[in-house]
């Protein structure tokens, strides 16, 4: 619809997609050790720096696919599969211990 690349359109959605699941993930998934105030915003960025790592992997998987003649829909799907398997692992342990 706004015509950017699908590089740039994959890491709008990605970022989106990482911030919202860190809130849905506070809200439900780690109830039990809801973060608010101050530790919030502090583990927020935390979970970008540990979910960055898979974003440039599902960037980088993604993006190899689609120049490979996938379809834009197939190469993102793959590439956020991949790279939630990387976030769900380390931010689990990492931010919310």
């Amino acid at each position: 619809i706004l015509s950017y690349s699908f590089y740039t359109s994959q890491l709008i959605a990605t970022v989106i997609a990482m911030t919202s699941n860190y809130f849905v993930n506070n809200a439900s998934t780690y109830r039990d050790k809801m973060l608010g105030g101050r530790q919030l915003l502090y583990r927020l960025f935390s979970f970008y720096a540990i979910c960055g790592i898979g974003a440039w992997v599902n960037l980088t998987i993604s993006s190899d696919l689609v120049d490979s003649n996938f379809s834009w829909v197939t190469a993102g799907l793959i590439g956020a599969a991949i790279s939630s398997v990387w976030n769900y692992s380390v931010s689990s342990i990492l931010t919310w211990r």
